[in-house]
């Protein structure tokens, strides 16, 4: 269920083609009796591949060769690229295609394609880069004199110029998909516009891979604008539009009269927790019980620890109540969160590394995770809502590992071997493995120290100074002054950050110069939750 992350420096790539058909995509050719006048415009269709680092939620596009020029914006979404068909373009040559646009940090966006040629009809490609800088009622008949046409990756349609006195069929002069990649459960807009007599229009989908996938069409697949909402997450579908004359036959084939175009659906919508896995109605658990009463907090009969079979809830005895709910570590663990971003983008059932455990488990505290399966994600368009977990608003912002798009090099445990703590002071340090040592401060930091004397709580980076706050502490002043207050410091983390640098407990200067530097255990700890500040996961800070 890949819906993120965007690179600093981006692509948007399309390619002109000129054949019938390719990678899937179809083509109308003239059949039957009727025939075709010349069309002079094409569409242009673009894909932005998304890399991990730097959001960007829109670019602006626009086509010209020197005339007015033809513009638009693609909304990308949530989505890990963005494919999009322009239509509309009229057939010439000359053309170059700009697309700019701002990134999350406030960088610009800009590329310019070298020149092409629209063919009317036709499918055409068109590469470019784009940088992101950093801070019916005879035996004959006749095709529309179709003046728009539509382009989309690797597909062509090829004109037929014949020009038989005979019936006019309607033709597509326009065809557009807006998103042409989504995540399941975001629907994709079409768009359609027509010339010559008034249609019946019909729109289609078949599956490609897997060949059974499809979708819905709202508000019917018979109206030029519809939406199209796919049903079978990691699927490619084709979508075609067709257009005929009323209550006759005799346009079908004819060139113009149908279009096509695949949408990837991505994703997986994540398990609610309210599913059927224990409906506490089963014989075992009968509620009438003195012990039970089928009322209890116990058995809420929303999650799958209680089948109501198991020996512990009779019905008629003590019930032991739920397992404690935990993250998930190993493959095949059970009543526990686990953490989609470590299997495929789309399984639910991925361990947790050492890393993410402790955020799922900051989740768990929170009231944010409530049931096994996979961390919540409710509101895919916003991880930043609280509603989601603090783990997923993290990993859709591309701060932690992605094995799916083998992203590494943001988690503790991406560091292996021994670490030892105050060499650049006093020499005299802490020595344990740089995976351990930088756990156990984001531990601090997250959830806290329970068990620490006196007892540490967690949040220490919402309060004041930030996450600089977690060394520095109230008595070590502001951000701006902590550096020149060496031992004064007193963050209550301040024990987990110094076993996490290279130099001397009191030197705050260097450690707060150092303090998010992925060199330092400490530093990779700090960095994720800067990156919660950054990406306003309020969720991670509780």
């Amino acid at each position: 269920m890949k819906f993120k992350r965007i690179a600093a420096a981006v692509g948007i790539a399309a390619a002109i083609a000129i054949v019938a058909c390719s990678s899937g995509q179809s083509s109308s050719t003239k059949v039957g009796g009727g025939s075709s006048s010349q069309g002079d415009t094409g569409t242009v269709g673009g894909t932005l591949t998304i890399g991990a680092g730097v959001n960007v939620t829109s670019l602006n596009w626009s086509i010209g060769n020197g005339a007015t020029p033809y513009t638009g914006t693609v909304n990308i979404g949530d989505a890990q690229s963005v494919e999009f068909v322009a239509g509309g373009i009229l057939q010439g040559g000359g053309y170059t295609v700009t697309i700019s646009g701002n990134d999350s940090n406030g960088g610009t966006c800009s590329g310019t394609s070298g020149t092409f040629t629209v063919v009317a009809g036709g499918l055409t490609q068109v590469g470019v880069n784009v940088t992101c800088v950093d801070i019916a009622a005879n035996d004959a008949a006749v095709a529309a004199d179709v003046t728009t046409g539509s382009v989309y990756v690797n597909a062509n349609v090829t004109l037929d110029a014949s020009t038989a006195a005979a019936t006019q069929c309607p033709g597509i002069s326009s065809f557009s998909i807006n998103p042409a990649e989504v995540l399941l459960g975001q629907p994709a807009q079409l768009g359609l516009s027509t010339v010559g007599p008034t249609p019946v229009i019909t729109w289609s989908v078949t599956g490609v891979s897997p060949t059974t996938a499809g979708g819905t069409f709202s508000p019917s697949a018979n109206v030029a604008n519809p939406t199209f909402l796919g049903n079978t997450p990691g699927s490619v579908v084709q979508i075609t539009a067709t257009v005929a004359l009323p209550d006759s036959g005799i346009c079908a084939g004819v060139e113009f009269t149908s279009l096509s175009a695949d949408v990837t659906v991505e994703g997986a919508t994540p398990d609610s927790g309210t599913g059927p896995a224990d409906t506490g109605t089963g014989p075992a658990d009968t509620g009438t019980g003195p012990a039970d009463t089928g009322t209890g907090p116990a058995d809420t009969g929303t999650g799958p620890a209680d089948t109501g079979t198991g020996a512990a809830d009779t019905g008629t005895g003590v019930d032991a109540g739920p397992v404690a709910l935990v993250p998930c570590t190993a493959v095949g663990q059970t009543n526990c969160v686990s953490c989609i971003g470590n299997g495929d983008g789309v399984s639910v059932g991925a361990p947790c590394t050492a890393t993410e455990a402790v955020l799922v488990a900051l989740d768990i505290k929170n009231g944010t995770a409530t049931a096994p399966g996979p961390d919540p994600f409710p509101d895919q368009g916003n991880p930043a809502d609280p509603a989601n977990g603090c783990y997923n608003c993290l990993w859709f912002n591309g701060a932690l590992d992605d094995v799916a798009f083998g992203d590494s090099g943001h988690e503790c445990q991406d560091t292996s071997g021994n670490f030892t703590s105050g060499v650049a002071g006093s020499g005299t340090g802490n020595t344990d493995t740089f995976s351990d040592i930088c756990v156990q401060l984001l531990t601090c930091i997250t959830t806290g120290e329970p068990t620490a004397t006196p007892p540490i709580a967690g949040g220490c980076a919402q309060t004041n100074g930030g996450i600089d706050n977690c060394y520095c502490g109230p008595g070590g002043g502001s951000p701006s002054s902590c550096p020149s207050n060496g031992a004064a410091t007193n963050g209550v983390c301040k024990t987990y950050e110094t076993n996490g640098f290279h130099f001397a407990p009191s030197d705050s200067t260097d450690i707060l110069k150092n303090y998010s530097d992925k060199a330092e255990p400490s530093g990779v700890a700090n960095q994720i939750i800067v990156a919660a500040n950054a990406n306003s996961c309020s969720q991670c800070l509780k």
